[in-house]
């Protein structure tokens, strides 16, 4: 899914996972300039999943952030897109990737 492009932005494995928990979906990664109001975030438009990253971030946050958007991304298709963005759902889908990386 995603190439070795990526790796500049990521710690050493990381894309492994980002891999691991994008597939089967239709994903777009935007890197973006710098934004003062998010580090990163997640949209649905006409049926594909798209992610912005800022450009210029420590790694190591790089990471969290995809990992952050990607619990939004599960959340929404396992339980629609009624549920709160930071609700139980994700808190349970996000806390689960991150126990993978440990």
């Amino acid at each position: 899914m995603f190439t070795e492009k990526l790796n500049p932005y990521l710690i050493p494995g990381a894309l492994e996972y980002i891999n691991l928990w994008c597939e089967g979906y239709p994903v777009r990664l935007v890197i973006k300039n710098a934004r003062t109001t998010k580090l990163g975030d997640y949209i649905k438009l006409d049926g594909k999943h798209q992610i912005t990253l800022n450009h210029g971030l420590d790694k190591a946050l790089s990471f969290h952030i995809l990992t952050h958007e990607i619990a939004h991304m599960h959340a929404r298709e396992m339980y629609g897109m009624s549920i709160k963005p930071h609700g139980p759902e994700w808190k349970s889908i996000f806390s689960n990737l991150i126990l993978q990386t440990i």
